[in-house]
């Protein structure tokens, strides 16, 4: 990893929010030592896509922020130092798996270097956010970042551009970080589903081989514990499919709030599913649902695990006869 020099900053000249954000900043702590070279290799082959990418970014927020600093032109201060610092801190979350901290660091690393623009370099900034807000960006956020880049004409002066170049570009980044978070809160909601399904699908295949003879019972009037199991079991199962399903054709579009309560709602649909499989099995058996399919047995648990209509029908037709 390379490392940029460290500059003593000239003074407290830039904007107010580079001493709000040095002043909350940790201490950094010393670098890791480098892996040896097949380790190295091999971390790379099976590293994530996203950690890969974020790797990739601060490389490059590096590289750029060091041209900045050996620019003549540029007049640094305490944004450089400060910047630095923030990458220093990307790096750090990027190796210890934290990426949304990483990606944060990172966004206001590249919101520091906007102190170092000159006039030129902001006004293409403003043109490449304003042609982003339209393609991306929806709502209050769009709104507010065509307003912001707007409402400064070209000849404004060179600190009040820096200072909506950079609010319009927050906003930006505070999109973009919110939609990769929730990316990941869906895939942990589809690994813990798919991970619950395969117990259940174990558990299930080991019920037959020791219970032979379950099929046949199943079909009978008779109720015993190992059918409540493998009823159980079947429930479980369809509620996990159903989950997938779900998070299959879901929408990242949805609030963080919304997303944090699916998460535990997720952890409760095999129990669910468990419950609703077990409530087909005694409705089988005390003939209130009468289905003569010789699969029904089989099948009804797992139904009325995959669908919770199927249940409250179930019961609403029980309670009317």
């Amino acid at each position: 990893m390379r490392s940029v020099p460290t500059l003593k900053p000239t003074g407290m000249t830039d904007n107010a929010a580079v001493v709000a954000v040095g002043a909350e900043s940790r201490a950094i702590t010393k670098p890791k030592p480098e892996p040896a070279a097949w380790r190295g290799r091999l971390s790379q082959h099976f590293r994530a896509p996203e950690r890969k990418r974020l790797y990739g970014d601060v490389e490059s927020a590096r590289s750029e922020l060091t041209k900045m600093i050996a620019d003549p032109a540029v007049a640094t201060g305490a944004w450089s130092s400060e910047a630095k610092s923030l990458l220093d801190r990307a790096s750090q979350e990027t190796l210890s798996g934290d990426l949304d901290c990483g990606w944060r660091f990172l966004h206001e690393a590249q919101r520091q270097t906007l102190f170092g623009f000159d006039l030129d370099r902001l006004l293409a900034q403003k043109l490449a956010l304003r042609s982003e807000a339209e393609e991306k960006l929806q709502g209050w956020r769009k709104i507010a970042v065509s307003k912001l880049l707007d409402g400064v004409p070209d000849d404004a002066p060179l600190e009040r551009q820096r200072t909506a170049v950079r609010e319009a570009t927050r906003i930006r980044d505070e999109h973009s970080d919110n939609v990769y978070f929730r990316f990941r809160l869906l895939r942990r909601q589809m690994v813990v589903i798919s991970g619950a399904l395969f117990t259940l699908v174990i558990l299930f295949l080991f019920a037959l081989a020791n219970e032979p003879g379950l099929g046949e019972a199943l079909r009978t009037r008779e109720l015993t514990m190992p059918m409540f199991w493998v009823a159980m079991l079947l429930g479980g199962m369809g509620a996990c499919f159903s989950a997938l399903l779900t998070f299959a054709t879901s929408s990242t579009e949805l609030r963080i709030p919304a997303h944090l309560a699916g998460v535990w709602i997720t952890a409760t649909r095999p129990l669910i599913g468990a419950v609703s499989g077990a409530v087909a099995l005694l409705l089988l058996k005390s003939g209130l649902m009468n289905l003569p399919a010789d699969a029904t047995p089989w099948i009804a648990p797992f139904l009325f695990g995959f669908s919770e209509r199927l249940v409250m029908g179930a019961i609403g037709k029980a309670q009317k006869e």
